[in-house]
């Protein structure tokens, strides 16, 4: 693992206004000065650059399992994420298609602290779920407005045939 720190401090020698502070330096949670990031012109300013790669992370693997075990024509998700490459191998065995090992890839495991995350698969809400969801936004807009004006929740669940 490279820059194990639960947070980066980038340090200035005055708060932000008009005539900002400057740059001092890059700090890790110790209070240690430590390089991340690369300054970089942006135009007329200059920026500091902070890139996925410089955040604390370990390579690792990932053994991926295809949705459909038959054919192999559905999506490849996580079914393991590890620090270990025999862990892998073992967790693959049999996982793949009609009985095959898995795939494994080689994935960068980042943390946060001493938390550690792998890649995973974001699913997308169907169109059911987003006309679901604007529903539940719009009651849920409605109950705050009710209870600005000074509805109780027992009265809101009375209006809305919620009975205990």
């Amino acid at each position: 693992m490279k820059n194990m720190s639960k947070y980066v401090d980038i340090v200035f020698d005055g708060p932000p206004s008009h005539e900002s502070g400057r740059f001092v330096e890059v700090e890790n949670d110790k209070g240690a000065s430590i390089r991340f990031g690369e300054w970089v012109e942006c135009g007329e300013y200059w920026c500091l650059r902070i890139k996925l790669s410089d955040f604390p992370h370990a390579d690792g693997y990932v053994v991926m399992q295809n949705t459909d075990r038959t054919e192999g024509r559905g999506e490849e998700l996580p079914i393991t994420v590890t620090l270990n490459e025999t862990v892998a191998v073992d967790a693959s065995k049999g996982q793949g298609v009609m009985g095959s090992d898995a795939h494994i890839k080689r994935a960068a495991i980042f943390y946060n602290g001493a938390q550690p995350y792998g890649p995973v698969k974001l699913h997308k809400p169907s169109n059911h779920q987003i006309q679901r969801t604007q529903e539940l936004e719009a009651k849920s807009a409605v109950i705050s407005k009710a209870k600005d004006l000074g509805l109780t929740q027992g009265e809101i669940d009375t209006l809305s045939g919620v009975h205990e």
